[in-house]
C-alpha cells in the first residue's frame, strides 16, 4: 500500500507542477467552451481540470457546468487526479461494476485501498449521482489510506444553516472538507445530499489539489533528497515511477469512452407546438434575484426546515391558502396550495411581490383566477407564473416532459418548476408549481399537492403537461 502510495504521490505532484506554475511562466488558458466564460465563477476550476486532463467536454465545444456526477466518473476522476492505476488492486468486489466499464480499474483500485467502501458490501452503484457529502467521505477516506492531515475542526459545520443535515457516517469528512476548505458550500448551505454537478466537482478538485500532491511524512522521495552518486544502488535501482510505465503514457480511460464525452440527451425531433412554447417562454435575461431573489436565501429557508414539519406536512385545500404549519394563518387555517407555497417561500427569501405582481398584471385583458384583493392572491395561482416569466423576461427552460428537465442538467436546488398545460390537456386539468430539490429519485420536486406538503417526483396535473424550469440566481 505504501510503495503504491509514494508512485501515487510522485505522479500527482508530477501532474500538478505546470500547473501551480506563475500566470506569466505559462500562456493563459482560453476556454473552447460556449458554457465556461470568464464571468462564471467555475471558470478558474475548468481550467484547472481540463488543463489537467481530469475533464473533458461533453461536447467539443461545451462543458456542462450544471450536469450531475455520478459515483463511477468520481471515482475514475480521483484516480485520474492521483495517477493511480486500478490494475494493481485487483479485479472489483463490486457485483455492479462491469470488468470492462470505464471506471472498473478505478473503482477496484479505490476499493483495495480503502478509499471507497461501496453502497453494500457487493454493489458500489456506479451509475447513481454522486452526493456532495459522499465526494467528501472519499477524499477523506483517500486522505486516511495514504497519511495525509485528516484533522478537522469539531465546530466546521456549525456555521452553515443545513449542517445538521449532514448523515452521521459523513460527519467528520464533511467536517475535514469544511476545514481544510475542500468545500466551502453552495449559496451557503452545504447541501450535503444535493448532487454534485461537474462544475462543483472540478471545483472540489482544484481545491483539493494541494492536498492530492503533498506526500505524507513517510512518504519523501528519498532519491530526490539525496545525491544519487551517494546512493548508487538504492537510488539508481529502485525509482518505482521510473521502473512503471507512467499512467499518462498508457491511460485506459482515455481507451474506453471518456466519462465527460457521454452523449448529451437525444429527445428526438420536437413537435412544432413546443418549439412555439420556447419561443414564447425562452430566452429572458433577467432571473428571480431581479426581483430580490438568491439561491441561497431559497435553499437556506427550505433546508432549515427539513426536519422540523415546518413546510413538509402542512395539508392542501386549493384557492389561495399560502401559511405553513407553525405561521400565523390569514386564511384561517394553515394551509398551501402549490402557487402559495411557492410564493411563500419567494417572499421569505425577498421577492418584491407587489413588482412581480405588476408584472402579472401587464397582459390587457388578462383574467386572473385570484381577485379578491388580499395582498398576494395573484402569486398563489401557478397559472400567473407563465405571465411572470414572459413579462418578468426571466431566464426560463421549456421542456415537454419531466424526464427531459432532469436529463437537460439544468436544474439546481432552488430553481422553480412550473408546469402548465400543453394544447392537448383534458378538461379540468390544472397547472402546478414547486421547487426543484435534487436528483434523489422521488425527492426531486418539494411542492404542494393533494397529499399535502411533500418532497416527490416532478408531478403534473394534467395529461399533456409542458414543463418550465424557472432559474433563480
Amino acid at each position: 500500500m505504501k510503495r503504491l502510495g509514494k508512485r501515487l504521490f510522485r505522479g500527482a505532484a508530477a501532474l500538478l507542477l505546470g500547473l501551480l506554475l506563475p500566470w506569466g511562466a505559462r500562456a493563459a488558458w482560453v476556454s473552447p467552451f460556449v458554457d465556461v466564460t470568464g464571468e462564471d465563477w467555475f471558470y478558474p476550476a475548468v481550467e484547472y481540470v481540463v488543463e489537467a486532463g481530469l475533464f473533458q467536454g461533453t461536447a467539443p465545444d461545451r462543458f456542462s457546468p450544471a450536469a450531475p456526477m455520478t459515483r463511477g466518473m468520481f471515482v475514475t476522476v480521483l484516480g485520474r487526479a492521483v495517477q493511480a492505476e486500478g490494475e494493481e488492486a485487483g479485479p472489483s468486489p463490486f457485483e455492479d461494476v462491469a470488468e470492462d466499464a470505464y471506471y472498473a480499474p478505478y473503482v477496484a483500485w479505490a476499493a483495495g485501498a480503502g478509499v471507497v467502501n461501496g453502497t453494500s458490501p457487493t454493489t458500489f452503484s456506479p451509475e447513481e449521482q454522486v452526493t456532495r457529502e459522499q465526494m467528501a467521505v472519499m477524499l477523506y477516506q483517500y486522505g486516511q489510506a495514504y497519511d495525509l492531515d485528516v484533522s478537522f475542526e469539531e465546530e466546521a459545520l456549525d456555521s452553515f444553516p443545513d449542517g445538521e443535515q449532514v448523515s452521521p457516517y459523513a460527519r467528520e469528512a464533511m467536517a475535514w472538507a469544511v476545514t481544510h476548505g475542500v468545500l466551502q458550500g453552495s449559496d451557503g448551505v452545504l447541501d450535503p445530499q444535493g448532487a454534485a454537478t461537474r462544475a462543483q466537482t472540478a471545483q472540489i478538485f482544484r481545491n483539493a489539489r494541494d492536498l492530492l500532491a503533498a506526500p505524507g511524512e513517510d512518504q519523501e522521495p528519498p532519491a530526490e533528497e539525496e545525491p544519487p552518486a551517494e546512493e548508487e544502488p538504492p537510488a539508481e535501482e529502485e525509482p518505482p515511477v521510473e521502473e512503471d510505465p507512467p499512467v499518462k503514457e498508457e491511460p485506459p480511460v482515455e481507451e474506453e469512452p471518456p466519462i465527460e464525452e457521454e452523449p448529451p440527451v437525444d429527445l428526438g425531433p420536437q413537435p412544432a407546438w413546443l418549439e412555439a412554447q420556447r419561443a414564447e417562454l425562452e430566452g429572458g435575461t433577467r432571473t428571480l434575484a431581479d426581483l430580490g431573489v438568491t439561491r441561497a436565501a431559497v435553499v437556506g429557508e427550505l433546508a432549515a426546515h427539513l426536519g422540523d414539519r415546518y413546510y413538509l406536512g402542512t395539508p392542501y385545500l386549493g384557492g389561495d391558502y399560502q401559511s405553513p404549519n407553525g405561521d400565523a394563518a390569514y386564511n384561517g387555517r394553515p394551509a398551501m396550495n402549490c402557487g402559495g407555497f411557492v410564493s411563500y417561500v419567494l417572499r421569505k427569501a425577498g421577492l418584491r411581490a407587489q413588482e412581480a405582481m405588476r408584472l402579472i398584471k401587464l397582459v390587457p385583458g388578462e383574467s386572473f383566477l385570484f381577485g379578491s384583493g388580499r395582498p398576494y392572491d395573484l402569486l398563489a395561482g401557478a397559472s400567473n407564473y407563465r405571465n411572470l416569466v414572459k413579462n418578468g423576461d426571466l431566464e426560463a427552460y421549456v421542456y415537454g416532459s419531466a424526464a427531459a428537465l432532469l436529463a437537460s442538467g439544468q436544474a439546481e436546488r432552488g430553481d422553480v418548476i412550473f408546469v402548465d398545460k400543453g394544447p392537448d390537456a383534458r378538461p379540468g386539468g390544472d397547472t402546478h408549481l414547486g421547487f426543484y430539490w435534487g436528483p434523489e429519485a422521488g425527492k426531486a420536486m418539494w411542492h404542494s399537492g393533494g397529499d399535502g406538503n411533500v418532497l416527490g417526483p416532478v408531478t403534473a396535473l394534467n395529461t399533456d403537461p409542458i414543463f418550465v424550469l424557472i432559474k433563480t440566481q
